[in-house]
């Protein structure tokens, strides 16, 4: 899966500076720093970071973040615009965590999980795991009408176009 997602990252940016990208990133965002309430100090690991879009909203409230991902350059890429910030990144697979049980205040997955073939809820148990008690876990994913969501054959095999077709919200 990791070959998938290699080829992605500038694409993957380039798509949240098009309009629709940006209200995306906008409400999504707001969402995240809703739901998370990250804080100074805290320790969040983010499971299936990428190219750090939401990684960096975690960072700017003052978060010590660990980014996970299976694609190197994607993880590559988000610590380059970590800009010297607490942020350490993990090469790894969401379904086995390589962290000891209750290492991190709060654990989040946007936009990942959808991914897997298999394995979904051993992931959330291994993101639970590692989540301290009283902690918090948020697990975001595409809906529906995304046309990045796996059914639109990003989680196969074969050539990968990310949202190859335009996005139509219904108003």
């Amino acid at each position: 899966m990791a070959e998938i997602f290699d080829e992605w990252p500038e694409k993957y940016d380039r798509w949240f500076e098009t309009p629709i990208g940006r209200l995306v990133r906008l409400y999504e965002s707001r969402l995240l720093i809703e739901m998370v309430r990250p804080g100074d100090g805290e320790e969040i690991l983010d499971v299936g970071c990428g190219t750090g879009i939401f990684t960096a909203d975690l960072l700017a409230a003052g978060s010590e973040v660990t980014g996970l991902d299976l694609s190197l350059p994607m993880l590559r890429y988000a610590k380059k615009k970590a800009l010297g910030r607490p942020f350490r990144i993990v090469r790894g697979d969401m379904r086995w965590l390589p962290f000891k049980a209750d290492a991190f205040d709060k654990t989040i997955s946007v936009t990942s999980i959808e991914f897997l073939d298999e394995d979904a809820q051993h992931a959330v148990a291994e993101m639970l795991r590692v989540t301290r008690p009283g902690g918090l876990v948020a697990v975001a994913s595409l809906n529906s009408l995304s046309p990045g969501r796996p059914e639109e054959g990003l989680s196969g095999t074969g050539p990968h176009d990310f949202f190859p077709r335009p996005l139509q919200v219904p108003i």
